[in-house]
């Protein structure tokens, strides 16, 4: 316990000294150097590799062949598929699927007719998809207040579950486990606005947990990003620790899954 409690505060002191979440690898390897290292040490050494969190992250481009492994993972649109109007969206139960708030809020109140033309699209890649629906239903925590004053507390409830029209059975959908400590690396794959077509799969980012509840993570983000889930666990078996909801210079910012939505999921299978 005290070991890992150094652990800890040697990588918060490291994180605010250079303003970077250090790649948890770099991190490590210092710490492994020192049998009992001084937290000072590590904070001011991480105050020299710091700026290579960077180098650490991975962006690669899907191609319409290595889709598969994450169909469960969409485009959800208002109107025709692959437009510049994106969200991200994963199948978290046959018909109900996860993606922010601020992408569904003003639908909410929408008339069965006018919720029809949203369309998720899951595993969407170059005019293919493995399965599209239409959705149902929009249900987003009583307490997201879009436009809040404290923007920081209430990324915490900006999380959305829509109900699919009909369940999508060729998809396994995804599942929810626990934020894992800094020392293991998220991923997360997104569309974005610039190139609606094409998922990029983002990986080897670093993350932290702030005080008002949200997560930092380490890797930046785009408009179109938005609602996409955060991985841990590999590619193969992904399972989602939290949703993306807003980005701040090279970072993004997610809902970890509370009670309220595991709950909610819960209720609508």
């Amino acid at each position: 316990m005290e070991v890992a409690a150094h652990y800890e505060r040697g990588l918060k002191i490291a994180t605010l000294l250079t303003g970077f979440l250090l790649p948890t690898d770099v991190f490590r390897c210092i710490w492994c150097l020192m049998i009992k290292p001084s937290i000072l040490a590590i904070a001011l050494i991480c105050l020299f590799v710091g700026p290579s969190v960077v180098s650490a992250q991975q962006v690669t481009r899907l191609t319409p062949t290595q889709q598969a492994p994450w169909a469960a993972v969409g485009q959800l649109v208002k109107g025709r598929i692959g437009t510049q109007s994106v969200c991200t969206a994963t199948l978290v139960a046959p018909d109900v699927i996860l993606t922010a708030a601020h992408c569904v809020n003003g639908a909410k109140n929408e008339t069965p007719s006018g919720l029809r033309q949203y369309t998720f699209a899951a595993g969407w890649n170059k005019g293919e998809a493995f399965a599209t629906r239409s959705i149902s239903e929009i249900i987003v925590p009583r307490s997201y207040v879009p436009g809040g004053e404290d923007r920081l507390r209430n990324l915490n409830s900006d999380w959305a579950l829509v109900r699919l029209s009909d369940p999508i059975t060729n998809i396994e959908p995804v599942p929810i486990v626990p934020l894992p400590g800094p020392w293991e690396t998220v991923y997360f794959l997104t569309y974005s606005n610039a190139e609606p077509d094409t998922p990029y799969l983002t990986s080897g980012c670093a993350h932290r947990t702030l005080e008002e509840g949200p997560l930092q993570i380490a890797c930046p983000v785009s408009s179109g990003n938005s609602g996409a889930a955060v991985f841990v666990g590999q590619p193969d078996n992904p399972q989602i620790v939290a949703v993306i909801a807003a980005k701040a210079q090279n970072n993004a910012f997610a809902v970890v899954p509370g009670e309220e939505l595991l709950s909610r999921i819960e209720s609508l299978q």
